[in-house]
């Protein structure tokens, strides 16, 4: 099914970069609701391999019901958007996660 390969890109990065010893209390994804329609996918970094790439921030407005928000902060990458784009967040978070080495290099959000 072409919609849950997102998904499959989310596990995929969360089984390769475990390296085989999952470690609930370094690996934490939560995907909730916002008070307006929307959705929320936070992923904390810390102990992946992600840990240290920076990226720019990206703000979508499409319309008031298709739109993201993507950031990170310290320990977190943070993609909050409109109702029908969680695919579209999970597919952000991918192709980031799948850029090039870390390193501290800025890497852009790609939507």
């Amino acid at each position: 099914m072409a919609s849950m390969l997102p998904f499959a890109g989310l596990q995929d990065w969360y089984l390769r970069d475990s390296d085989g010893e999952l470690q609930p209390t370094s690996y934490d994804i939560q995907i909730d609701t916002l008070d307006e329609p929307g959705w929320r996918l936070e992923i904390v970094l810390d102990g992946t391999d992600l840990a240290e790439r920076d990226l720019r921030e990206l703000a979508i407005e499409r319309t008031q019901s298709d739109w993201i928000h993507a950031w990170r902060d310290e320990h977190a990458l943070h993609i909050d958007c409109g109702p029908l784009n969680l695919t579209e967040a999970i597919k952000t978070f991918t192709a980031w996660a799948e850029t090039g080495p870390s390193g501290g290099a800025e890497h852009r959000l790609a939507a």
